[in-house]
């Protein structure tokens, strides 16, 4: 009876363990999708209402215009350049932005837990990163004058 019993337990223990696992993970999974799922819903309100509150702004600004600015511009120029300028500020508001901050975190991230893991080799993995950045620079200056596209302008 006492083997049984034991036999049992041990049992039970492999049976939550291997349990554990797969229910943690789909879990983890399902919050990660109510994560971005949260995320592009606040990313998408705040981006559109910037630009409308931007597009509000113009429209303002255009009604307060001169009849004289509107007589020596075409109409087309007037609302091209608005279009324009509103869907590049749409782009860096909704794309670079978080991808910038995304960034970041990202980096912020990967500095904290390598300092965990390994000091001295975080230590010399910012020190090949300094020497990259600075030789980069360099090839970069010494390069630039030879490059078509930036013959003519100067740093």
């Amino acid at each position: 009876m006492i083997i049984s019993l034991q036999w049992f337990r041990i049992t039970a223990t492999i049976t939550v363990l291997c349990l554990v696992p797969s229910v943690a993970w789909p879990a983890f999974y399902a919050l990660g999708v109510i994560a971005t799922f949260a995320y592009n819903k606040l990313l998408i309100y705040i981006s559109q209402g910037s630009i409308k509150h931007l597009r509000d702004d113009l429209f303002t600004h255009m009604q307060d215009l001169p009849i004289r600015y509107f007589d020596t511009h075409s109409h087309g120029d007037i609302m091209s350049v608005y279009t324009n300028d509103i869907d590049t500020l749409r782009q860096v508001i909704s794309q670079s932005i978080p991808q910038l901050l995304n960034s970041v975190v990202t980096i912020v991230n990967v500095f904290i837990y390598m300092i965990i893991l390994n000091i001295p080799l975080t230590v010399i993995t910012l020190i090949m990163v300094a020497i990259t950045v600075f030789i980069t620079g360099k090839f970069a200056s010494f390069f630039q004058p030879l490059l078509p596209c930036t013959a003519g302008r100067s740093r």
